[in-house]
């Protein structure tokens, strides 16, 4: 993320800024990188004649989960607008936080497509 302070006097007014209760750091522009976790940042810029703007906090929650992998059953119906997508085998569907509700089919060609 980046944090950028403007001002309309001062070309240059800085940005401090803290992560997760660590020390202040300043800069002109701030660029951070989070990892994965909840993070806190607080924030404040700083004009050349000492101006302080109030400080602000900000809370982001960063997920870098691997994509689920799902394995897919497809059964044969008598209907005659095609197969049947069997959610109840998606593979670790329910721990993921997914419900069937979120899936449909798109087309009933070869290969299938599944939209969420």
């Amino acid at each position: 993320m980046t944090i950028t302070a403007t001002d309309n006097k001062d070309n240059n007014p800085r940005i401090n800024y803290q992560v997760d209760g660590r020390s202040y750091t300043g800069s002109r522009i701030a660029t951070i990188d989070l990892g994965e976790g909840t993070h806190t940042i607080k924030y404040y810029a700083i004009d050349k004649d000492g101006n302080k703007a109030q400080e602000q906090t900000a809370t982001y929650i960063i997920k870098e989960s691997t994509p689920v992998r799902c394995s897919l059953t497809l059964t044969s119906t008598a209907f005659t607008w095609g197969p049947v997508l069997n959610l109840d085998k998606l593979h670790n569907f329910y721990e993921h936080g997914m419900s069937p509700e979120e899936y449909f089919m798109v087309n009933y060609g070869d290969p299938y497509v599944l939209g969420v």
